[in-house]
């Protein structure tokens, strides 16, 4: 009997399930997220998908998949907020994840896969809970993007997305902490 291939899905479903039982997703997922609190969650994003969208442009990783980038829309989805820049929190795990980035020679779509496909999925479910109009979870083809990134995935980069749901999970753990929850 041939063993069955698994799936970055099934390689990573653990830390998947570890980051959703975390007490800042839960409040994300709850609806009773505040702005400051949203805003410093997106703030974190947004470094993070800065520096990871930059490297994942200078490995032509995103080629076909262009439209799938969240930076720019994180940033007005910020603004849109209307909250004091000075007072957002920026975790440790932002910058740990950033130099991590910053420094992968290759396996970059592992992040892509983690980071983007939480958006493409789960971020219709958070689009209509979260503050303002969660414009970092629209896309203009969302299941073209789907299929297209699927296509570009491989089972070697189960390694790495299980680092990347590893920097989600401490982003959580640094923002659960840091809002007492």
């Amino acid at each position: 009997m041939e063993k069955r291939k698994m799936s970055l899905k099934d390689i990573t479903w653990d830390l998947h399930e570890k980051a959703e039982k975390n007490k800042f997703a839960q409040l994300l997922l709850s609806g009773n997220i505040n702005k400051h609190q949203y805003a410093s969650y997106l703030s974190n994003l947004w470094l993070i998908y800065s520096v990871l969208e930059k490297v994942a442009d200078s490995q032509n990783v995103l080629e076909g998949i262009e439209g799938i980038k969240r930076a720019d829309a994180i940033r007005a989805d910020i603004e849109e907020l209307g909250v004091d820049n000075d007072t957002l929190v920026v975790a440790t795990t932002t910058f740990m994840y950033i130099n991590h980035l910053s420094e992968l020679s290759d396996n970059v779509l592992a992040h892509i896969y983690t980071r983007h496909f939480g958006d493409l999925y789960g971020g219709q479910i958070l689009k209509s809970r979260v503050p303002g109009s969660g414009s970092m979870y629209e896309f203009d083809d969302r299941k073209g993007l789907i299929e297209k990134t699927r296509e570009k995935l491989t089972d070697n980069l189960g390694p790495e997305a299980r680092v990347a749901f590893g920097f989600a999970i401490s982003l959580f753990e640094d923002l659960t902490d840091e809002f007492n929850l």
